[in-house]
């Protein structure tokens, strides 16, 4: 999967980085989020601002409880 988001790339390479497993919530809640932002901007919406946000805040919490950093 190639990441569009700064977050979702973000998360990944930190994964690559610490040679986290493929099911590793810091993984799993990237690819959601960029899933979420596709679906959010495509022509046809697929996801709406609340699914967005939903997924932004578990892909948020994910790098915060991995990296120990604040969630804001």
């Amino acid at each position: 999967m190639t990441y569009k988001t700064n977050l979702g790339a973000k998360m990944v390479a930190l994964a690559d980085a610490d040679g986290l497993a493929p099911n590793h919530a810091l993984r799993t809640r990237a690819d959601e989020f960029e899933s979420a932002a596709a679906g959010f901007s495509a022509d046809k919406q697929t996801v709406s601002a609340k699914g967005l946000l939903g997924a932004w805040a578990r892909a948020t919490r994910a790098w915060s409880e991995y990296t120990g950093g604040p969630l804001i």
